[in-house]
């Protein structure tokens, strides 16, 4: 799967729906009554800009008495307040190294983030908790793909694929035991090509 860069994009608006208001009431997504319109209540999220508030509207069901702000889901802010854009980078972070390194050093460093080292490890693990979920439904992710293999001498497709792992030990702080990792890299060659 390549990362691509997207521009984000407003969630969508129209002379009824301004500023994520969809009216006086909207059905609750919990218990499927009426939510009432309460009032627009402020946010304080983190970006790849720096900190910025956002008002939006906040919904109330009195049946259920659980608060909703649907457009938190439309703009894809989580619990951890921070933009998708902020998310993206804080995962892949995550990924790449200690949660630890990823908050003190590589995100203050390269793009200005400050997270704490847990922001950075529940941003990470929802990250893998929803690409687990879309591998378990089966979903492709990326466009097709033409691969011009080379033709064996009966005409087929053919190449070769290999795949390597090797371990990394790990050592935690102050040489304090700590879970090793594993690097694994594939790869597919074709045949020569035949002069």
């Amino acid at each position: 799967m390549a990362w691509e860069p997207k521009p984000w994009k407003r969630p969508p608006t129209s002379s009824k729906n301004r500023e994520g208001y969809e009216g006086a009431r909207l059905v609750c997504p919990h218990c499927s009554q009426d939510a009432r319109f309460v009032e627009r209540r402020p946010k304080w999220c983190q970006s790849l800009l720096g900190t910025i508030q956002v008002v939006r509207p906040y919904y109330h069901c009195r049946r259920c008495r659980r608060g909703h702000i649907p457009w938190d889901q439309a703009a894809g802010l989580g619990v951890a307040a921070l933009t998708p854009a902020a998310s993206e980078v804080a995962s892949i972070a995550g990924v790449r190294t200690s949660f630890a390194r990823s908050a003190e050093v590589t995100l203050q460093k390269r793009c200005g983030l400050r997270l704490s080292e847990s922001t950075v490890q529940r941003v990470t693990e929802a990250a893998g908790q929803r690409l687990s979920e879309l591998q378990h439904q089966k979903v492709k992710l990326g466009a097709d793909r033409v691969w011009p293999w080379q033709r064996d001498a009966c005409g087929k497709s053919c190449a070769y694929a290999g795949l390597d792992a090797t371990g990394v030990r790990q050592q935690g702080e102050h040489g304090a035991k700590a879970d090793g990792r594993m690097g694994l890299c594939g790869h597919s060659l074709q045949s020569a090509q035949r002069a």
